[in-house]
This record gives structure tokens, sequence and C-alpha cells, in this order.
């Protein structure tokens, strides 16, 4: 009897995961995100809500961070802006937090939407002791991005792969 309820209730919540996982899936459809960028007049113009980005705006919903991450690959300077994180990931290796923060605005500058610039802006801006307001903005943004490329699939098949920007 003790072993049925053990069961009931690890397919109990077993069931319930199931739910919650397909509640936190977003369909990404490039067409649409496309035109909703290029519309000047809608407050999802890239060029506003990159904006909106860049000054840590709190209200930026999933769906807008679909649009500027996604969004970025639309930009005329998209290719050419792929970071080169080479001496990014030096400093990092020397423990060299000053220039870490250096190289990682060169690459937000051009790249926003950078995961690795932002994580280890974040992450240099903690070990050098700075307030909590300063690298925890970069670590929300960089939660936010991993989070959209988590809920855009499930990685188990070609037709439900993650969608990233650059691989």
């Amino acid at each position: 009897m003790k072993n049925m309820r053990q069961l009931i209730l690890i397919l109990f919540f077993y069931g319930i995961s199931l739910l919650s996982y397909g509640q936190n899936e977003i369909e990404i459809h490039f067409d649409t995100i496309k035109s909703k960028i290029e519309n000047k007049k809608a407050d999802t113009y890239y060029p506003k809500l990159i904006k909106r980005f860049n000054d840590f705006d709190t209200t930026l919903t999933l769906d807008d961070y679909a649009l500027i991450y996604y969004g970025f690959s639309f930009q005329d300077d998209y290719i050419k802006n792929k970071p080169d994180e080479t001496e990014l990931k030096s400093a990092l290796e020397s423990n060299n937090y000053g220039k870490v923060i250096k190289g990682c605005q060169k690459i937000l500058d051009k790249n926003p939407v950078s995961l690795f610039a932002n994580n280890n802006m974040g992450f240099a801006l903690y070990k050098l002791d700075r307030p909590e307001s300063e690298w925890l903005k970069y670590q929300s943004r960089f939660r936010a991005l991993r989070k959209l490329i988590v809920y855009s699939g499930n990685g188990l098949s070609t037709e439900t792969a993650f969608k990233v920007i650059y691989v």
C-alpha cells in the first residue's frame, strides 16, 4: 500500500512537470519577428526595443526579449558584429577583471545580445566588489536571454531545436 502511494505521488509530480514544461515553450517565427521590428510606428520597432534593452528596462517581457535577440539577426551588421571572444577568454583565465570589463563593453557596444559578454560583465563587476545594482543588471539580462533560448525549443530533434543566432 505504501509503495502504491509513492508510485501515485511520483506519477502525479511527473505529470505536473510535463504540463509545466509544455507551458514554457514559445514559438519563434522569424517572418513575424522581422515584420514587427521593422514597423517604425510600433513599440516593437527595433531601435526602440534595443534602447529599452540597453537602458536595462525591467518591464521587458519574454516576447520583447525574443524580438530583441532574434531581431538582432536582421540588423545590417549582424554577421560583422559576431563577437570575437578570444581576448576576453584570455582576460578571464588570468583573472584580470578590469580587462574583462573593457572586453565585455567592447563586445556589448556592437552586440548587446551577446550572452558571453553579458554574463561575464556581471561576473567581473561582482568579482571587483562593485555594487549589486551594477552587476545584477547584466546577470538579469543574461538570464532573460538564456531563458528565451531554453523556451525556444526542447533540443530533442531538429524540428524542436533551441533557436540561437550564433553557434
